[in-house]
């Protein structure tokens, strides 16, 4: 019976490792949304064996560090029922109380698991493996999960699959991409003390492999905390091995710069740059102190305000979100602001030494501590610099993130401890003495990897250009051998703000050039607040030699950018970049490269994926698009579109009638008896928040909804109906997109239609 329930705990002690991070949420009580792990119920089946087996427990043997978390559970009671009896402060529910105390307490029950892990060498190798093995899978699964969302692929939120259909960022079996980077944090170290126990070569392999996928997974979270706590855990590694470790720097460096720029093109190549954008614009904010980094730091501010207030005792657990008002108020935020409630009002600080501080005084903040400088101690005298490096990364990011319930970390600290006991060092040696075949094999990888990394440099460089700021003085770039007589498109990514509300910040203006040199305007748009991607099509004049593209800005103090941009032939694809200053390259080398071909300043491009808007009909007799339970489907103009089965949508048309009016017909065929009344909805996004009309503006969009002429109840089958409608529209570029929508009912017929970007002018 003993060995049965002794074989049963390591049974569940893998089990519980291998379901740590997956992860939901819960409704408690109905009331309060928890996070969870499947890992929590095969704590509960482990908690019961232990029961079972109780005459083999020993609380100091098998849990010496009880007392920690006994006491942040007693010191917690104490300091949210002062809080409770306190008139000054707003203290959450007895229920509320009582599920911070149940996060203490599972938090103790991963510590006491992972103490009792392994007693010895094997069963360590064997936790490391499961672990290993598990965050492979975690990292496989949120790299599919990701790039399907960054290939428009949108894969729904299931039980134990989440995505991040917003941001894109990685977030796989957890619940958060911050979270998930603390999982991958760890699972870093954990593979690389595996790499470090394990004699067999497949092992260390797969080691080396799991690495590479959680690096590329923590990338591909976008945490700022996740990667900035590794950096600083990977240099203090560094730092300590690099007597060890220097010899293999000429190949790790090309590795990691061909593993950067091979992401980067990719990117560039499939994804529109989109997640290159998201993650450089969100280690901006870190650099410049503003958007989400700002909002996290008043954040911390105003915990750190709340716990000078409330030194001893603090507010509370869990209490921060209910008294943090006051404190924001103090340090300049309006609270009465349309923002406030999304950017303030229901966070918590994304601190997690903060957070203690607030809510459980400066006690708290030493209890929570102690752990982690008792072990902290322990592994400093072990001189073990894959745990230093690990616990240094926990609680650096531990400043921006809560991470205090991360049952990840409770679950290894104790390996710490452990340890040192268990003769975990690996048993192969270095051999000092230089090979001459194994010095050439070297020689000839760096070598190689260094030729790759160029390669790879070279070929990702000209898509990545440095932003221009715009001013009072314009920049100009030239276009030769265009095509007389054909569509071209210029697109460009612009992002600005105008001094004036009712005055443009910038202009674009596009120039035709005749043999002669004589220059005439084809195109000028103005742009107010822009922010997003322009597609401004022309059609190129007869005797055209070459294109001028002139970008000015109408002042030198408003911060106006304008970067990636092309000048794409619409019928054959190819594109010329324009304004192109690598961001990778020095000009010298740069300007040196520009007549290589491999160098691409010409490119393919994809004209489906600008989604312009058509301005065509097709006939009623035209192939029609497959749907395939798609909410919304672009219209290219070439195939006519089934809606709900009773409808074929047959193409727009837009007309300049004079002034700012547009005239737009739409095109229909009925198919089916409509038995219910609908109205078109039309609505258009815009990347220019300045053209958007004055009732509008608090909405972000244009709304064109009206009622058929015709109702769709008196619709005949195989009629055609044309919806034709004048707008009023200042200039500028719009997204339209439509659909039939039943107001009574709530009714929406699928899919709708995307009808693309358009420029009124």
């Amino acid at each position: 019976m003993d060995n049965l329930l002794q074989k049963s705990k390591k049974i569940l002690i893998y089990i519980i490792i291998a379901m740590l991070p997956v992860m939901t949420y819960i409704n408690l009580f109905g009331k309060i949304k928890v996070n969870v792990s499947v890992a929590d119920i095969f704590i509960g089946l482990l908690a019961i064996v232990t029961l079972l087996d109780f005459k083999n427990f020993s609380l100091r043997r098998n849990f010496p560090h009880w007392w920690y978390f006994a006491g942040l559970i007693l010191w917690s009671i104490i300091s949210n029922t002062i809080a409770y009896y306190n008139q000054n402060i707003v203290s959450g529910s007895i229920l509320h109380t009582i599920n911070e105390l149940i996060k203490f307490a599972i938090s103790g029950l991963y510590f006491y698991v992972g103490y009792n892990s392994f007693k010895d060498r094997e069963d360590y190798k064997k936790v490391l493996r499961v672990w290993i093995y598990t965050a492979a899978v975690v990292s496989v699964i949120g790299i599919f999960v990701t790039i399907n969302l960054y290939l428009g692929n949108m894969i729904q939120d299931g039980l134990f699959i989440h995505s991040d259909t917003g941001a894109k960022r990685l977030v796989g079996t957890l619940t958060d991409p911050n979270l998930a980077a603390a999982y991958l944090n760890l699972s870093f170290w954990i593979s690389a003390m595996f790499y470090n126990v394990s004699e067999s070569k497949v092992y260390k392999y797969f080691a080396i492999v799991a690495c590479v996928l959680i690096f590329i997974s923590m990338l591909l979270t976008q945490s700022r905390s996740g990667i900035i706590s590794f950096i600083i855990g990977l240099l203090v590694f560094i730092a300590f091995k690099f007597h060890k470790i220097y010899k293999y720097l000429p190949i790790i460096i090309p590795f990691l710069f061909i593993l950067y720029f091979g992401i980067l093109n990719i990117d560039a190549s499939y994804f529109d740059n989109s997640f290159y954008n998201s993650t450089v614009r969100r280690f901006e904010q870190v650099a410049e102190g503003t958007g989400e980094w700002e909002i996290r730091s008043n954040l911390s501010k105003a915990a750190f305000m709340m716990g000078k207030e409330n030194f001893i005792f603090g507010v509370g657990r869990g209490n921060y979100v209910n008294n943090s008002k006051i404190y924001y108020e103090k340090i300049g935020i309006d609270t009465t602001s349309s923002s406030y409630e999304w950017n303030y009002g229901i966070k918590i600080p994304h601190n997690t030494y903060a957070t203690f501080f607030a809510e459980l005084g400066i006690i708290g903040l030493a209890l929570f501590s102690v752990i982690f400088f008792m072990v902290g101690k322990k592994i400093i005298g072990s001189k073990n610099i894959l745990f230093i490096a690990m616990l240094i990364t926990y609680m650096v990011q531990a400043f921006a993130v809560n991470l205090e319930n991360f049952r990840g970390i409770w679950f290894v600290l104790p390996f710490a401890v452990l340890v040192n006991g268990v003769e975990v060092a690996t048993y192969n040696k270095l051999n000092e003495n230089i090979d001459k075949r194994i010095f050439s094999r070297y020689a000839v990888t760096c070598i190689v990897m260094i030729f790759i990394a160029v390669i790879m440099l070279l070929d990702t460089a000209p898509k990545y250009s440095k932003p221009i700021t715009l001013g009072v003085n314009p920049v100009v770039d030239y276009v030769d051998d265009v095509a007389s007589d054909e569509e071209y498109i210029l697109r460009y990514y612009i992002e600005g703000q105008a001094e004036e509300e009712d005055k443009p910040s910038s202009f674009i203006k596009v120039y035709a050039i005749d043999k002669d040199g004589q220059k005439g305007l084809i195109h000028e748009i103005s742009h107010y607040n822009p922010k997003g991607y322009a597609y401004i099509p022309f059609i190129v004049p007869n005797h055209t030699r070459r294109i001028a593209i002139e970008a000015v800005g109408t002042s030198d103090e408003q911060k106006v950018i304008i970067k990636d941009v092309l000048l794409v032939n619409k019928n054959t694809g190819k594109a010329d970049r324009l304004f192109a200053d690598s961001k990778y390259l020095p000009n010298c080398i740069e300007g040196y490269l520009a007549d290589i071909v491999f160098y691409k300043k010409k490119v393919e491009q994809d004209i489906d994926s600008y989604k312009l808007f058509a301005n065509t009909f097709v006939t009623d007799d035209a192939e029609i698009e497959t749907t395939t339970k798609q909410t919304i489907l672009y219209f290219k103009g070439d195939k006519a579109i089934n809606i709900s089965d009773r409808i074929l949508f047959l193409g727009a048309i837009k007309e300049k009638v004079d002034g700012n009016k547009i005239k737009i017909t739409l095109k229909f065929k009925c198919i089916d008896k409509i038995n219910k009344e609908y109205s078109l909805w039309l609505h258009a996004g815009v990347i220019d928040q300045g053209i958007v009309s004055e009732s509008r503006k608090q909405y972000g969009f244009e709304n064109w909804d009206h009622e058929f002429k015709i109702k769709t109840t008196e619709w005949q089958i195989g009629q055609i109906y044309d919806d034709t409608f004048e707008i009023e529209v200042n200039e500028g570029q719009y997204d339209m997109k439509f659909g039939f929508w039943n107001a009574k009912r709530g009714e929406k017929l699928y899919p709708m239609i995307y009808l693309g970007w358009t420029l009124f002018i």
